[in-house]
Protein backbone atom coordinates (compact mmCIF):
# COMPACT_ATOMS: atom_id res chain seq x y z
CA UNK A 1 0.00 0.00 0.00
CA UNK A 2 3.05 2.30 1.03
CA UNK A 3 4.19 1.81 -2.06
CA UNK A 4 1.13 2.95 -4.42
CA UNK A 5 0.64 6.04 -2.26
CA UNK A 6 3.85 7.83 -2.33
CA UNK A 7 5.56 8.82 -5.66
CA UNK A 8 8.76 6.80 -6.64
CA UNK A 9 10.57 10.29 -6.36
CA UNK A 10 9.89 10.72 -2.51
CA UNK A 11 11.42 6.97 -1.76
CA UNK A 12 14.89 8.09 -3.61
CA UNK A 13 14.25 11.89 -1.70
CA UNK A 14 14.63 10.09 2.02
CA UNK A 15 16.90 7.00 1.58
CA UNK A 16 19.10 9.89 -0.36
CA UNK A 17 18.38 12.17 2.35
CA UNK A 18 19.55 9.59 5.28
CA UNK A 19 23.02 8.78 3.28
CA UNK A 20 23.91 12.21 3.22
CA UNK A 21 23.24 13.13 6.58
CA UNK A 22 25.32 10.03 7.94
CA UNK A 23 27.83 11.21 5.74
CA UNK A 24 28.30 14.66 6.67
CA UNK A 25 28.39 13.06 10.64
CA UNK A 26 32.01 12.93 10.25
CA UNK A 27 32.93 16.32 8.38
CA UNK A 28 33.15 18.46 11.66
CA UNK A 29 36.02 15.78 13.42
CA UNK A 30 38.24 14.56 10.68
CA UNK A 31 40.68 16.96 11.11
CA UNK A 32 41.39 16.86 15.05
CA UNK A 33 40.72 12.94 14.18
CA UNK A 34 43.66 13.14 11.65
CA UNK A 35 45.74 15.23 14.19
CA UNK A 36 44.70 12.92 16.62
CA UNK A 37 46.35 10.11 14.43
CA UNK A 38 49.11 11.54 13.26
CA UNK A 39 50.12 13.68 16.09
CA UNK A 40 50.52 17.16 13.76
CA UNK A 41 49.03 20.41 14.01
CA UNK A 42 46.20 21.49 11.70
CA UNK A 43 48.98 23.26 9.41
CA UNK A 44 50.77 20.09 8.76
CA UNK A 45 48.06 17.82 7.87
CA UNK A 46 46.91 19.49 4.89
CA UNK A 47 48.63 17.35 2.20
CA UNK A 48 46.92 14.01 4.93
CA UNK A 49 43.89 15.51 4.81
CA UNK A 50 43.63 16.19 1.09
CA UNK A 51 45.01 12.62 0.30
CA UNK A 52 42.07 11.24 2.21
CA UNK A 53 40.01 12.83 -0.71
CA UNK A 54 41.98 11.76 -3.41
CA UNK A 55 41.80 8.56 -2.46
CA UNK A 56 38.21 8.51 -1.96
CA UNK A 57 37.70 10.17 -5.71
CA UNK A 58 40.15 7.32 -7.14
CA UNK A 59 38.06 4.53 -6.68
CA UNK A 60 35.07 6.54 -6.72
CA UNK A 61 36.53 6.89 -10.43
CA UNK A 62 37.44 2.93 -11.07
CA UNK A 63 33.72 1.70 -9.93
CA UNK A 64 31.17 4.83 -10.58
CA UNK A 65 30.80 3.24 -14.40
CA UNK A 66 30.66 0.07 -12.80
CA UNK A 67 28.19 1.08 -10.55
CA UNK A 68 25.74 2.57 -12.96
CA UNK A 69 26.34 -0.04 -15.24
CA UNK A 70 25.26 -2.74 -12.90
CA UNK A 71 22.26 -0.31 -11.84
CA UNK A 72 21.27 -0.63 -16.13
CA UNK A 73 21.42 -4.42 -15.95
CA UNK A 74 20.21 -5.62 -12.55
CA UNK A 75 18.28 -2.58 -11.73
CA UNK A 76 18.39 0.40 -9.41
CA UNK A 77 17.42 -1.16 -6.04
CA UNK A 78 19.67 -3.54 -5.16
CA UNK A 79 22.97 -1.77 -5.93
CA UNK A 80 21.51 1.50 -4.29
CA UNK A 81 20.89 -1.20 -0.53
CA UNK A 82 24.54 -3.19 -1.39
CA UNK A 83 26.14 0.60 -1.46
CA UNK A 84 24.64 1.74 1.50
CA UNK A 85 25.18 -1.63 3.45
CA UNK A 86 29.13 -1.11 2.42
CA UNK A 87 28.89 2.81 3.60
CA UNK A 88 27.41 1.17 7.40
CA UNK A 89 30.89 -1.09 7.44
CA UNK A 90 32.99 1.60 6.13
CA UNK A 91 31.71 4.12 8.74
CA UNK A 92 32.86 1.48 11.48
CA UNK A 93 35.89 1.03 10.47
CA UNK A 94 36.74 4.21 10.30
CA UNK A 95 35.04 4.92 13.95
CA UNK A 96 37.42 1.99 15.43
CA UNK A 97 40.81 2.82 13.63
CA UNK A 98 44.36 4.36 15.04
CA UNK A 99 45.97 4.01 11.80
CA UNK A 100 46.31 6.77 9.28
CA UNK A 101 46.55 3.73 6.69
CA UNK A 102 43.57 2.09 7.60
CA UNK A 103 41.73 5.32 7.56
CA UNK A 104 42.57 5.58 3.82
CA UNK A 105 41.51 2.15 3.20
CA UNK A 106 37.76 3.00 4.96
CA UNK A 107 38.30 6.28 2.19
CA UNK A 108 39.08 3.81 -0.76
CA UNK A 109 36.17 1.51 0.27
CA UNK A 110 33.83 4.68 0.66
CA UNK A 111 34.32 5.13 -2.42
CA UNK A 112 33.90 2.16 -3.97
CA UNK A 113 30.57 2.09 -2.15
CA UNK A 114 29.82 5.47 -3.72
CA UNK A 115 27.30 4.29 -5.80
CA UNK A 116 24.37 5.96 -4.12
CA UNK A 117 24.48 9.24 -5.87
CA UNK A 118 25.36 7.89 -9.09
CA UNK A 119 22.14 5.53 -8.75
CA UNK A 120 19.57 7.70 -7.23
CA UNK A 121 20.42 10.51 -10.25
CA UNK A 122 19.90 7.46 -12.54
CA UNK A 123 16.68 6.52 -10.71
CA UNK A 124 15.08 9.80 -10.44
CA UNK A 125 15.38 10.24 -13.73
CA UNK A 126 13.69 6.93 -14.51
CA UNK A 127 10.64 8.43 -12.95
CA UNK A 128 10.85 12.07 -14.38
CA UNK A 129 9.73 13.88 -17.60
CA UNK A 130 12.72 15.63 -19.55
CA UNK A 131 10.95 18.56 -18.67
CA UNK A 132 10.81 18.21 -15.24
CA UNK A 133 14.94 17.15 -14.53
CA UNK A 134 15.79 20.52 -13.55
CA UNK A 135 13.18 21.19 -11.01
CA UNK A 136 13.57 17.60 -10.11
CA UNK A 137 17.06 17.35 -9.85
CA UNK A 138 17.25 20.94 -8.17
CA UNK A 139 15.15 18.84 -5.04
CA UNK A 140 17.21 15.77 -5.08
CA UNK A 141 20.03 18.39 -4.42
CA UNK A 142 18.54 19.82 -2.10
CA UNK A 143 17.63 16.88 -0.13
CA UNK A 144 21.04 16.09 0.11
CA UNK A 145 21.57 19.50 1.07
CA UNK A 146 19.67 19.07 4.26
CA UNK A 147 20.96 15.78 5.09
CA UNK A 148 24.57 17.51 4.90
CA UNK A 149 22.70 20.51 6.92
CA UNK A 150 21.69 17.64 9.89
CA UNK A 151 24.58 15.53 9.51
CA UNK A 152 27.54 18.02 10.73
CA UNK A 153 25.00 19.73 13.09
CA UNK A 154 24.91 16.11 15.05
CA UNK A 155 28.42 15.52 14.30
CA UNK A 156 29.97 18.63 15.78
CA UNK A 157 27.50 17.86 18.74
CA UNK A 158 29.00 14.52 19.26
CA UNK A 159 32.47 15.58 17.88
CA UNK A 160 32.99 17.76 21.01
CA UNK A 161 32.69 14.61 23.55
CA UNK A 162 34.71 12.22 21.03
CA UNK A 163 36.34 12.17 17.73
CA UNK A 164 34.62 8.48 17.48
CA UNK A 165 31.37 9.12 18.02
CA UNK A 166 30.18 11.17 14.80
CA UNK A 167 31.32 7.92 13.07
CA UNK A 168 29.43 5.25 15.11
CA UNK A 169 26.04 7.54 14.66
CA UNK A 170 27.28 7.32 10.68
CA UNK A 171 27.06 3.79 10.83
CA UNK A 172 23.58 3.34 12.87
CA UNK A 173 22.09 6.12 10.96
CA UNK A 174 23.12 4.53 7.35
CA UNK A 175 22.19 1.22 8.16
CA UNK A 176 18.14 2.70 9.62
CA UNK A 177 18.25 3.99 5.63
CA UNK A 178 19.39 0.51 4.06
CA UNK A 179 16.38 -1.02 6.46
CA UNK A 180 14.05 1.62 5.21
CA UNK A 181 14.97 0.88 1.30
CA UNK A 182 14.93 -2.69 1.76
CA UNK A 183 11.02 -1.93 3.04
CA UNK A 184 9.71 0.64 0.73
CA UNK A 185 11.82 1.39 -2.14
CA UNK A 186 10.64 0.44 -5.66
CA UNK A 187 12.38 -0.53 -8.35
CA UNK A 188 11.98 1.81 -11.12
CA UNK A 189 13.85 0.12 -13.75
CA UNK A 190 11.63 -1.87 -16.03
CA UNK A 191 13.18 -5.29 -17.23
CA UNK A 192 12.32 -4.86 -20.71
CA UNK A 193 14.66 -1.10 -20.67
CA UNK A 194 17.63 -2.87 -18.89
CA UNK A 195 20.62 -4.02 -20.70
CA UNK A 196 23.00 -6.67 -20.42
CA UNK A 197 26.00 -6.45 -18.52
CA UNK A 198 29.58 -5.55 -20.09
CA UNK A 199 32.92 -5.44 -19.00
CA UNK A 200 33.87 -3.24 -20.66
CA UNK A 201 31.02 -1.00 -20.62
CA UNK A 202 31.99 -0.53 -16.94
CA UNK A 203 35.40 0.53 -17.67
CA UNK A 204 35.73 4.67 -16.90
CA UNK A 205 35.47 6.85 -19.87
CA UNK A 206 34.92 3.52 -22.55
CA UNK A 207 31.81 3.37 -24.30
CA UNK A 208 30.77 1.91 -27.52
CA UNK A 209 29.92 4.02 -30.62
CA UNK A 210 26.22 3.53 -31.11
CA UNK A 211 24.88 6.83 -32.54
CA UNK A 212 25.73 10.30 -34.44
CA UNK A 213 25.15 12.44 -31.39
CA UNK A 214 28.21 13.02 -29.18
CA UNK A 215 29.11 15.85 -26.37
CA UNK A 216 31.42 18.30 -27.90
CA UNK A 217 34.81 18.00 -26.05
CA UNK A 218 34.13 21.41 -25.04
CA UNK A 219 31.77 20.38 -22.61
CA UNK A 220 33.44 17.67 -21.47
CA UNK A 221 36.32 20.13 -20.70
CA UNK A 222 33.63 22.56 -18.93
CA UNK A 223 32.45 19.79 -16.47
CA UNK A 224 36.27 18.68 -15.38
CA UNK A 225 37.00 22.33 -15.52
CA UNK A 226 34.06 22.65 -13.10
CA UNK A 227 35.11 19.80 -10.61
CA UNK A 228 38.98 21.23 -10.35
CA UNK A 229 37.56 24.47 -9.33
CA UNK A 230 35.38 22.89 -6.86
CA UNK A 231 38.08 20.38 -5.22
CA UNK A 232 39.88 22.97 -5.11
CA UNK A 233 38.76 25.07 -2.35
CA UNK A 234 35.79 22.48 -0.69
CA UNK A 235 38.40 20.30 0.74
CA UNK A 236 40.32 23.18 3.15
CA UNK A 237 36.83 24.31 4.56
CA UNK A 238 37.77 23.00 7.95
CA UNK A 239 41.30 23.42 7.66
CA UNK A 240 41.02 27.05 7.00
CA UNK A 241 38.17 28.22 9.75
CA UNK A 242 40.56 25.92 12.38
CA UNK A 243 43.68 27.71 11.18
CA UNK A 244 42.36 31.69 10.87
CA UNK A 245 39.28 31.67 13.46
CA UNK A 246 40.37 28.92 15.82
CA UNK A 247 36.99 26.99 15.31
CA UNK A 248 36.11 23.37 17.01
CA UNK A 249 33.80 20.78 15.67
CA UNK A 250 30.87 22.57 17.13
CA UNK A 251 31.42 25.55 15.31
CA UNK A 252 32.21 23.45 11.85
CA UNK A 253 29.31 21.93 12.82
CA UNK A 254 26.97 24.62 12.74
CA UNK A 255 28.87 26.52 9.92
CA UNK A 256 28.32 23.37 7.74
CA UNK A 257 24.49 23.12 8.54
CA UNK A 258 23.33 26.75 8.02
CA UNK A 259 24.92 26.27 4.64
CA UNK A 260 23.07 23.24 4.21
CA UNK A 261 20.02 25.12 5.36
CA UNK A 262 20.89 27.65 2.98
CA UNK A 263 21.89 25.04 0.01
CA UNK A 264 18.08 23.56 0.47
CA UNK A 265 16.94 27.13 -0.23
CA UNK A 266 19.19 27.61 -3.05
CA UNK A 267 19.09 24.19 -4.60
CA UNK A 268 14.86 23.06 -4.08
CA UNK A 269 13.59 26.58 -3.67
CA UNK A 270 15.61 29.01 -5.73
CA UNK A 271 15.86 26.43 -8.44
CA UNK A 272 12.23 26.02 -8.72
CA UNK A 273 11.42 29.56 -9.15
CA UNK A 274 14.75 30.62 -11.10
CA UNK A 275 15.21 27.88 -13.48
CA UNK A 276 12.16 28.13 -15.75
CA UNK A 277 12.35 31.88 -15.86
CA UNK A 278 16.40 31.82 -16.83
CA UNK A 279 16.50 28.76 -18.69
CA UNK A 280 18.78 26.00 -18.07
CA UNK A 281 21.61 27.71 -20.23
CA UNK A 282 21.66 31.24 -18.43
CA UNK A 283 20.74 29.55 -15.09
CA UNK A 284 24.24 27.70 -15.46
CA UNK A 285 26.36 31.10 -16.55
CA UNK A 286 24.99 32.53 -12.88
CA UNK A 287 25.53 29.62 -11.02
CA UNK A 288 28.83 29.88 -11.95
CA UNK A 289 29.92 33.09 -11.74
CA UNK A 290 28.41 33.80 -8.37
CA UNK A 291 30.14 30.57 -6.96
CA UNK A 292 33.77 31.60 -8.60
CA UNK A 293 32.66 34.93 -6.47
CA UNK A 294 31.97 33.12 -2.94
CA UNK A 295 35.49 31.37 -3.41
CA UNK A 296 36.52 34.65 -3.77
CA UNK A 297 34.90 36.29 -0.62
CA UNK A 298 35.60 33.41 1.19
CA UNK A 299 39.70 33.59 0.52
CA UNK A 300 39.34 37.20 1.38
CA UNK A 301 37.32 36.86 4.67
CA UNK A 302 38.79 38.39 7.83
CA UNK A 303 36.14 37.62 10.78
CA UNK A 304 34.18 34.92 11.03
CA UNK A 305 30.47 36.80 10.97
CA UNK A 306 32.01 37.09 7.20
CA UNK A 307 31.87 33.68 6.42
CA UNK A 308 28.18 33.22 7.24
CA UNK A 309 27.22 36.54 5.49
CA UNK A 310 28.63 34.92 2.62
CA UNK A 311 27.01 31.88 3.06
CA UNK A 312 23.37 34.50 1.66
CA UNK A 313 25.25 35.25 -1.16
CA UNK A 314 26.46 31.35 -2.16
CA UNK A 315 23.08 29.70 -2.21
CA UNK A 316 22.00 32.00 -5.80
CA UNK A 317 25.15 29.95 -7.61
CA UNK A 318 22.98 26.53 -6.17
CA UNK A 319 21.42 27.09 -9.14
CA UNK A 320 23.59 26.27 -11.85
CA UNK A 321 24.47 22.80 -11.06
CA UNK A 322 20.67 20.91 -11.73
CA UNK A 323 20.20 23.11 -14.88
CA UNK A 324 23.84 21.91 -16.07
CA UNK A 325 22.75 18.25 -15.00
CA UNK A 326 19.92 18.81 -17.05
CA UNK A 327 21.23 19.91 -20.26
CA UNK A 328 23.97 16.87 -20.39
CA UNK A 329 21.27 13.87 -19.27
CA UNK A 330 19.20 14.30 -22.56
CA UNK A 331 22.19 12.80 -24.31
CA UNK A 332 20.83 9.28 -22.88
CA UNK A 333 18.04 7.02 -23.83
CA UNK A 334 15.85 5.33 -20.49
CA UNK A 335 17.80 2.48 -20.03
CA UNK A 336 21.46 4.29 -20.51
CA UNK A 337 21.16 6.96 -17.82
CA UNK A 338 23.07 4.78 -15.07
CA UNK A 339 26.14 4.54 -16.90
CA UNK A 340 25.50 8.10 -18.11
CA UNK A 341 25.50 8.98 -14.54
CA UNK A 342 28.60 6.84 -13.77
CA UNK A 343 30.44 8.71 -16.48
CA UNK A 344 29.64 12.22 -15.15
CA UNK A 345 30.96 10.61 -11.88
CA UNK A 346 34.33 9.17 -13.48
CA UNK A 347 34.90 12.96 -14.77
CA UNK A 348 33.98 14.52 -11.50
CA UNK A 349 36.29 11.73 -9.59
CA UNK A 350 39.18 12.75 -12.11
CA UNK A 351 39.36 15.96 -10.77
CA UNK A 352 38.92 15.25 -7.60
CA UNK A 353 41.87 12.76 -7.55
CA UNK A 354 44.54 14.95 -7.75
CA UNK A 355 42.67 19.01 -6.99
CA UNK A 356 42.00 18.30 -3.13
CA UNK A 357 45.64 17.33 -3.03
CA UNK A 358 46.75 20.63 -4.15
CA UNK A 359 44.38 22.56 -2.72
CA UNK A 360 45.73 21.25 0.74
CA UNK A 361 49.39 21.53 0.16
CA UNK A 362 48.76 25.21 -1.44
CA UNK A 363 46.85 25.41 2.19
CA UNK A 364 49.89 23.95 4.02
CA UNK A 365 52.33 25.29 2.23
CA UNK A 366 50.98 28.98 2.16
CA UNK A 367 50.14 28.73 6.12
CA UNK A 368 53.43 28.32 7.87
CA UNK A 369 54.32 31.43 9.59
CA UNK A 370 57.84 31.05 9.06
CA UNK A 371 57.15 31.08 5.31
CA UNK A 372 57.55 34.38 3.31
CA UNK A 373 53.80 34.76 2.32
CA UNK A 374 50.86 33.95 4.31
CA UNK A 375 47.93 32.87 2.24
CA UNK A 376 45.91 30.26 3.65
CA UNK A 377 43.12 31.39 0.99
CA UNK A 378 44.99 30.87 -1.80
CA UNK A 379 43.51 28.14 -3.34
CA UNK A 380 39.61 29.65 -2.84
CA UNK A 381 41.32 31.86 -5.34
CA UNK A 382 42.77 29.44 -7.62
CA UNK A 383 39.31 27.64 -7.44
CA UNK A 384 37.60 30.75 -8.63
CA UNK A 385 39.51 31.24 -11.22
CA UNK A 386 39.24 27.63 -12.94
CA UNK A 387 34.97 27.93 -12.31
CA UNK A 388 35.72 31.06 -14.60
CA UNK A 389 37.19 29.20 -17.18
CA UNK A 390 34.64 26.53 -17.30
CA UNK A 391 31.93 29.16 -18.08
CA UNK A 392 34.66 30.12 -20.73
CA UNK A 393 34.58 26.85 -22.60
CA UNK A 394 30.96 25.92 -21.70
CA UNK A 395 30.74 29.02 -24.42
CA UNK A 396 33.30 28.11 -27.21
CA UNK A 397 31.69 24.54 -26.95
CA UNK A 398 28.35 25.47 -27.69
CA UNK A 399 26.35 24.61 -24.75
CA UNK A 400 25.54 28.03 -23.46
CA UNK A 401 25.16 29.77 -26.85
CA UNK A 402 22.84 27.17 -29.00
CA UNK A 403 19.43 28.80 -29.85
CA UNK A 404 16.41 27.33 -27.41
CA UNK A 405 13.18 27.67 -28.50
CA UNK A 406 11.91 27.57 -24.45
CA UNK A 407 13.77 27.58 -21.26
CA UNK A 408 13.79 23.96 -20.65
CA UNK A 409 14.94 22.77 -23.83
CA UNK A 410 16.40 19.42 -23.94
CA UNK A 411 19.27 18.65 -25.80
CA UNK A 412 19.21 15.96 -28.60
CA UNK A 413 18.55 12.44 -27.87
CA UNK A 414 21.09 9.78 -27.52
CA UNK A 415 22.99 7.04 -25.99
CA UNK A 416 24.69 7.73 -23.12
CA UNK A 417 27.32 5.48 -25.06
CA UNK A 418 28.20 8.17 -27.35
CA UNK A 419 29.51 11.11 -24.73
CA UNK A 420 32.96 9.60 -24.81
CA UNK A 421 33.09 9.48 -28.46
Amino acid sequence: MMRRSIPPHIFIYITAFLETMAGGMGRPVLPRLLEEITGKNVAQIGVSYGLLFSVYAVTLLATSKLQGRLSDAYGRRPVILLALLGSAIDFVAAATTHSLWVLLVTRAVAGFFGATLVVCNAYLIDVTPADQRSVRFGMLRGVLAAGMTLGPAIGGVLGAHSTRAPFWAAAIVTLVSGLYGLLALPETLKKEDRRPFSWMGAVPFYVPKLGGVTIPFGVVVTLLLFEIGSSLAQPITALYTQLRFGWTPANLGLFFAIGGALGIVGQAGLTRLLVPRLGDRRAVTFGLSVFALTLVLYGLAQASWQLYAILFIAEFGYIGIPALMSLITGYASSGAQGELIGLLVAISASAEIAAPLLGTWLFSEFSMRHGQIFLPGLPYFIGAAVLLMSLGFARMSGLLTRPAEAPNEALPEASASTLAS
